[in-house]
């Protein structure tokens, strides 16, 4: 996405599909804070819950684009070949309650951006 809206390509992106992002690097720091430590399902989310659609507009100011190029559209108006959640968020509560704390999304896409423009992160 990132490569596409610097290439000045329209980008299309879901208003109506939720998710809670997290990093990578403070994904398998939890799984290691919680190896052999919890019991049950254990959630390992960012902290905040947003659209593909608002997530792609804080993408766009990082980057610097000045004119947006990313087209809101819904679920139903893409036809997909299996139908998709429109909620995938995670409750990680139970998680933050045990210590885990990732990093916060917009220092995250922060860190994957410049990731990405130093070549430590291929595409």
């Amino acid at each position: 996405m990132i490569e596409a809206l610097r290439r000045g390509e329209q980008v299309s992106l879901f208003t109506d599909e939720y998710r809670t992002p997290v990093d990578g690097e403070s994904a398998a720091r939890g799984i290691f804070h919680f190896l052999g430590k919890a019991k049950g399902v254990l959630h390992l989310g960012g902290y905040t819950r947003i659209s593909r659609f608002d997530m792609g507009k804080k993408i766009e100011k990082l980057i610097g684009i000045e004119k947006s190029l990313i087209k809101p559209v819904k679920q139903k108006d893409i036809v997909m070949p299996a139908p998709r959640p429109a909620d995938i968020s995670l409750d990680s509560s139970k998680a933050f309650g045990m210590g885990y704390s990732p990093m916060d999304l917009d220092t995250a896409l922060g860190e994957a951006i410049k990731n990405l423009d130093t070549g430590l992160n291929p595409a």
